[in-house]
């Protein structure tokens, strides 16, 4: 089967994004069917025998502009690009906005050709309506994401879960000594924030609640991982800085704003933490949280949906819930965590077989192959 995957950037290296990194992880557990993607010019190319790519992006991460003249340009030849066969379906990974499904409603192919649109945020403050939905079928990542559909009259949704490839992550456990050896904190216990500087996002939260956590765990270490994303982000870094040197705690506390790879922080943890107060750019299920897990790691989060849906979601304990902005709360989960190791380690473990049971790429990916034989038989 011929599969054009459309995301809201180049499918491409860093994976650091929900949506591409959803995509190309369907590639990679789908060896049998070819995809064709979108890249950007210069930029490395994601590996896979089934891969056809084309860079049509300008850059990494594109602007509105940008965006809007590949549309047009899939608008007038969405066939004809370096000879590439009929595609069976478009599959389209990212969150809708009116001049895309626009766009896309113009496309006389998108009318001869099955669609289909995975919607990976549902509850990022942005209203969603009716109109902005185009495809045959619908794909969302939380009950939360079909409640919100089905209030708007939309039927065709089905709810398949995001994945990772977990056997990568699960390879972590039992590391934790060593990679925190190689982070240069070893024999502390560690929380990691895996998050961002902006308002909302948590980071100004685990900086009012670390007081409170250094007082009763002295020996804790925490790791603040943030890419900032904007002069203002860069700006929030520093006054963070500033804010735990003013603490005492600037030998505890640890910045890195550029990680080639997360999975030497969250192996080195003992804990991940996301105390979101907002959904804005954010999956209803955060990627970092599902890795997480499958490494083995207990998390905790704000009670937030559907973000929450993670941890009320399942049978087991795999982590506690704080309610948003209640940096107290925080505090004490942290510290309850990180002082009970019999908690944590079941914790833990539960965590890590949910990841096997509900979000392992070759699992989601089957039903993704279903959905796409159904659609196009």
């Amino acid at each position: 089967m011929n599969i054009f995957l459309i995301t809201s950037v180049p499918i491409a290296p860093p994976w650091d994004q929900g949506d591409k990194n959803l995509a190309y992880a369907l590639t990679t557990a789908l060896p049998a069917h070819r995809f064709r993607i979108l890249t950007y010019r210069g930029g490395p190319a994601p590996e896979g025998d089934n891969l056809e790519r084309e860079p049509l992006y300008r850059s990494r991460r594109p602007s509105f502009r940008q965006k809007a003249r590949v549309y047009w340009r899939l608008l007038g030849r969405p066939l004809a690009i370096n000879g590439w066969a009929e595609p069976d379906l478009y599959h389209f990974i990212y969150r809708p906005y009116a001049l895309s499904s626009w766009l896309c409603r113009l496309m006389p192919e998108f009318r001869r050709r099955p669609t289909l649109h995975t919607v990976p945020a549902t509850a990022d403050g942005r209203p969603l309506s009716r109109h902005l939905f185009f495809a045959d079928r619908l794909v969302v990542l939380s009950e939360h994401g079909r409640q919100v559909l089905a209030r708007l009259g939309l039927t065709n949704t089905v709810r398949i879960p995001p994945a990772i490839s977990v056997a990568r992550w699960a390879a972590l456990r039992d590391q934790a000594d060593r990679l925190k050896a190689e982070l240069g904190v070893a024999g502390h216990p560690v929380i990691l924030y895996p998050g961002h500087y902006s308002p909302g996002y948590g980071a100004d939260l685990l900086l009012r609640a670390l007081p409170a956590i250094a007082a009763q765990v002295p020996d804790v270490r925490v790791l603040f991982a943030c890419r900032p994303r904007s002069p203002d982000d860069e700006a929030r870094e520093v006054a963070a800085r500033r804010a735990v040197a003013q603490m005492g705690l600037a030998e505890a506390v640890h910045f890195y704003n550029v990680v080639p790879d997360m999975r030497l922080l969250i192996g080195a943890s003992d804990l991940v933490l996301l105390p979101l107060e907002t959904m804005r750019d954010k999956v209803d299920l955060p990627i970092t949280l599902l890795e997480s897990l499958a490494a083995g790691k207990p998390i905790v989060i704000s009670d937030l949906p559907p973000m929450n849906e993670l941890v009320r979601g399942c049978d087991d304990e795999i982590g506690l819930l704080v309610p948003p902005g209640d940096a107290d709360a925080l505090a004490q989960a942290i510290v309850t965590l990180l002082t009970d190791v019999a908690l944590r380690r079941r914790m833990g473990e539960r965590g890590a077989t949910l990841a096997w049971e509900r979000f392992d790429i070759h699992q989601v990916a089957r039903q993704y192959e279903t959905l796409y034989t159904e659609m196009v038989q």
